[in-house]
């Protein structure tokens, strides 16, 4: 049986800003234990789509065995959960000792010299151009860099585009734009190179595209490396776990070897 263990409260030094205007200011990390095993639901109000409740209520009943993964209504925290246990019985989760990450930044905060050969930069929060600003000055001292901007659905076509414009001479700089858009059809026919995180479940109904993963809401880690098989390009990021499920992050990064994972 599984056990639930006592919740935690973890209070963010500065909010999380959602593009639903949803300030986050606090995490609660549950921990799990089946056997010798364990795990973690790392819950951000605001920020999971599931209900705590809902979530602690599944997880009173659940049976832990690959044919629950099967279950229709099984909430992603709790698949994540169960597949999370699975491997572990099975043996097969090995930390992954190279594992490449991308730092995170807010515009503001980019220095004139950089290390880290992949940044996230988080745009859409201020004004473009004073974005911009930041953005093209790192640019400049940072030759060997590789940028991602994240706007978390915060622009529209006319602001994406205003970007890629003044972005001209380091568009070879430019990993892509993730989630820029809210709406999934505003992305059809877009040459700017852009990643679906929010908009995933749209996205992997296609091909070719750059899906940023966080595997804790994608729900079946077994799925998860399923999408090695296939065309898509997958970057793997973080719900802020505890430590103990980082060794578990980087095996699921594993699949992807030679991508740079909002892991850090």
């Amino acid at each position: 049986m599984l056990k639930i263990k006592p919740a935690t409260e973890t209070i963010f030094e500065s909010p999380l800003n959602k593009s639903n205007g949803c300030w986050n200011y606090k995490k609660i990390t549950i921990p799990l234990e089946f056997k010798q095993y364990q795990s973690e639901i790392s819950y951000i109000p605001g920020f999971n789509r599931s209900s705590l409740d809902k979530i602690i209520d599944q997880l009173k009943n659940i049976h832990i065995d690959k044919e629950t993964l099967k279950q229709r209504g099984l909430l992603p925290e709790v698949k994540f959960v169960l597949s999370h246990l699975l491997l572990q019985q099975e043996n097969l989760i090995t930390p992954f000792k190279s594992l490449k990450v991308s730092h995170l930044y807010q515009a503001k905060e980019l220095d004139s010299e950089i290390s880290a050969s992949v940044i996230k930069v988080k745009i859409g929060r201020s004004q473009p151009d004073e974005e911009l600003g930041h953005i093209i000055s790192c640019l400049k001292n940072n030759s060997h860099l590789k940028i991602r901007l994240d706007a978390n659905q915060n622009l529209n076509l006319e602001k994406l585009q205003y970007f890629w414009n003044q972005l001209k001479d380091f568009h070879h700089q430019i990993d892509y734009f993730e989630e820029p858009f809210k709406g999934y059809s505003d992305y059809k026919n877009l040459k700017i190179p852009h990643a679906f995180d929010e908009n995933l479940s749209h996205a992997l109904t296609e091909k070719n595209k750059i899906l940023v993963i966080k595997p804790s809401l994608f729900g079946d880690c077994y799925e998860l490396i399923k999408l090695k098989e296939t065309n898509h390009r997958v970057v793997l990021s973080h719900c802020y776990e505890t430590n103990y499920l980082k060794p578990f992050l980087s095996y699921l990064a594993s699949f992807w070897p030679d991508e740079y994972h909002g892991l850090n």
